[in-house]
């Protein structure tokens, strides 16, 4: 193709056959500082990520906690098990999306129309959305996001329900809690992601 180094750096036309080395060695230079303030600026990024991520799950945490020691229940583990049940899901998935979630997936998912997502133990299944690098960052933000709500909200549900529902049943404030809790999940999750999955798909 008769381009040289010097031109793939420079992103242009060189016109002439001598070029010093000076601007040559500027332009390894460049290239090299660019390279290194992706990295300083990719660690930052995973430092922040981590930072939201564990201050979410310390939240949600303390609101279990604060259940517990409020209302008291002997048998709350197996009466509130719907929170913890999503309480550790949004913890494990909250994980996988804040801090391992790759930026970018393999090529074949532009190539191909597939409707799920590997990754390891990580799998996710979609009928419908197909993914691929155009959806998949708008994806990967709407998963932190929702399961970073998910964290702070479930337990928030039954807070909440705790003290302005207090004539009802235990029965019928698990059951409130659970149907609420759907309700956020579909809201904060399901939905935005299939939405933003087709918008850029």
């Amino acid at each position: 193709m008769e381009v040289t180094v010097t031109e793939l750096l420079e992103a242009r036309r060189i016109e002439g056959t001598q070029i010093t080395a000076v601007p040559v060695e500027d332009m390894v230079k460049k290239a090299l500082t660019y390279s290194e303030e992706i990295q300083k600026k990719n660690t930052r990024q995973k430092v922040k990520h981590c930072i939201l991520c564990g201050a979410g799950i310390l939240a949600g945490l303390l609101e279990i906690l604060g259940l517990v020691l409020l209302t008291k229940d002997t048998d709350f583990l197996s009466r509130y098990s719907s929170v913890f049940g999503l309480e550790g899901l949004s913890i494990l998935f909250g994980i996988y999306f804040w801090i391992f979630a790759k930026e970018k997936i393999p090529s074949f998912y532009d190539e191909n129309k597939l409707n799920f997502y590997s990754d390891g133990i990580f799998r996710i299944n979609m009928p419908g959305l197909h993914f691929n690098n155009r959806n998949w960052p708008y994806i990967v933000r709407v998963s932190r996001l929702g399961m970073l709500a998910l964290m702070i909200l479930c337990p928030l549900v039954y807070f909440i329900l705790y003290f302005i529902a207090s004539t009802f049943s235990s029965a019928d404030m698990v059951f409130a809690g659970q149907f609420i809790i759907l309700f956020i999940f579909l809201g904060s999750v399901f939905i935005p992601l299939y939405v933003v999955g087709k918008k850029y798909e």
